[in-house]
């Protein structure tokens, strides 16, 4: 007898269920943990003589530009929080310092850069026309912006010689020098009072000091630029 092995063979259905589809969860910037503070304290001759608290070291170089900075009469990181409104809702601020320049002021706010991200971006765009309606300009700054800007090394040399002592009777002869001379570089100026080695660290002290004007984004040398030299200095303004 003879026997068949039948098998059989069953097709399955090419069925392929649409379901609706979802929608993506909207990207999330990735969160940055926060630096932790390292405080330190800055002594400033701009307004009234005081010492500021500064939280971070990078705090620090943007303090020394504005304290070297001869537009800026005052700064201060004792800021008050704003609050505007727009079509996209309620905002606010607070600015880590806030600089005055006679007629007009600056809010600057201090990042790592790992911080800046679209969203505060977004904000600071909404921000900038709100604060310039109160003559104020907003100014972002980061770590690694200070680190690579050339006025911080600048600031940071001319800083160090502010508490030297001067000899007797020299902011008077700068001037007079300045003024009949018309000096137009430090070199120039250190040259017509002598040109002795102490007295450049003096002349570097009369910088820090307020007395003698030069222009900071030119790095500090023989050839950086003098724009004027005068009796009162940063603590007489």
């Amino acid at each position: 007898m003879r026997t068949c092995n039948l098998s059989l063979q069953t097709r399955m259905p090419n069925w392929n269920p649409r379901f609706a589809a979802q929608k993506k969860a909207p990207k999330k910037e990735p969160s940055v943990k926060a630096a932790t503070p390292i405080m330190s304290y800055f002594p400033t001759l701009k307004g009234e003589p005081r010492t500021e608290r500064l939280r971070h070291y990078f705090h620090v170089d943007m303090a020394t530009v504005l304290e070297m900075d001869p537009a800026v009469i005052a700064w201060t990181t004792e800021t008050k929080e704003y609050s505007f409104s727009d079509k996209r809702g309620d905002i606010t601020f607070k600015p880590d310092i806030l600089a005055s320049e006679g007629d007009r002021a600056r809010a600057i706010r201090l990042l790592r850069a790992a911080e800046l991200t679209q969203s505060r971006l977004a904000k600071y765009a909404r921000l900038t026309p709100k604060l310039a309606e109160l003559g104020i300009t907003l100014e972002i700054f980061t770590d690694k912006q200070l680190a690579e800007d050339p006025r911080v090394r600048t600031a940071k040399q001319i800083h160090f010689h502010r508490y030297r002592d001067c000899r007797e009777g020299l902011t008077m002869n700068v001037v007079e020098v300045f003024r009949r001379l018309r000096c137009a570089t430090l070199g120039e100026l250190h040259d017509s009072l002598g040109g002795d080695s102490s007295l450049w660290d003096e002349l570097l002290s009369l910088v820090a000091k307020g007395f003698i004007i030069i222009d900071h984004s030119q790095g500090l040398s023989r050839d950086t630029a003098v724009r004027t030299a005068k009796l009162g200095g940063y603590c007489d303004e």
